[in-house]
């Protein structure tokens, strides 16, 4: 069993579709969902219909930032993992929640797994100034050969195996171990960064980070192009957007207090 962590803006149709793709594919009718309802205008909860045996929807008035939403649901979860995932993909792997404890079992001692990842973060020259946020790309991107994101468009290398070691993940899947170590890190600010975070927590904490070979695809972008996410924070995305990068290049930029793991970091 696993929790489904889903945090939604808006967006309904979007997220009854997403819904319905995992719940019609999942093996253990058991999986926990939690909807976390970021700020939406109107009541996810009365909008949608749910099963109130699976699921549960946290309500805020006013959009309060990704990390936080998801650390609030990490809170609310009670399986060994949770499953974070945007409310824009559709997943076509029959018993993708089987497949994800099989490679975790499979992989051991895991702390972060997702469908979309990379083999390493930041440029040899990182340290070179003036820093410009392109020092902090994800270099050497892989995703599984079943997985439906595009490779002539995405820049990304395909693997075969049911799942590989990577450096760190793209936030559209995060499958966290909630051990009460691994927390997402808020103070980078509402949006950017918390992915790459989290995968390096791991490998602070001795955990492995790990890309699965899901058949899904993300439609990305449908809250971020349409939303005013930004609006309560009284930034331009944009803005949002660079700010989250010189606080994460600080705390990973030695290996002081990080467990060794520092930037450019690769596997």
């Amino acid at each position: 069993m696993i929790t489904v962590g889903i945090p939604v803006l808006n967006q309904f149709d979007s997220t009854i579709q997403t819904l319905n793709s995992l719940k019609s594919k999942q093996k253990y009718k058991e999986n926990k969902y939690i909807l976390f309802d970021n700020g939406s205008h109107k009541n996810l909860a009365a909008e949608i219909k749910l099963d109130f045996g699976n699921d549960l929807v946290i309500r805020v008035p006013e959009n309060i930032g990704l990390p936080r939403a998801l650390n609030l649901i990490l809170d609310n979860a009670k399986t060994d993992y949770v499953f974070f995932t945007h409310n824009d993909i559709e997943m076509f792997e029959q018993d993708w929640d089987e497949k994800i404890l099989k490679a975790i079992h499979e992989a051991g001692n895991v702390g972060v797994a997702g469908f979309y990842g990379a083999m390493g973060i930041g440029t040899f020259d990182i340290y070179k100034t003036p820093y410009v946020m392109q020092q902090l790309v994800r270099t050497n991107p892989v995703a599984g050969n079943r997985c439906k994101q595009d490779p002539a468009i995405h820049g990304h290398a395909q693997f075969t195996q049911d799942w590989i070691k990577c450096a760190v993940l793209d936030g559209f899947s995060l499958i966290v171990k909630r051990d009460g170590v691994l927390r997402f890190e808020e103070s980078f600010g509402p949006h950017h960064m918390y992915d790459n975070d989290i995968c390096l927590q791991a490998y602070a904490n001795h955990k492995q980070v790990i890309c699965i070979n899901m058949d899904v695809i993300h439609y990305g972008g449908r809250t971020d192009v349409g939303e005013n996410w930004n609006k309560p924070f009284g930034k331009e995305k944009h803005e949002v957007h660079a700010e989250a990068h010189p606080p994460f290049y600080e705390k990973w930029r030695t290996g002081n207090n990080n467990g060794g793991v520092k930037l450019p970091f690769r596997v």
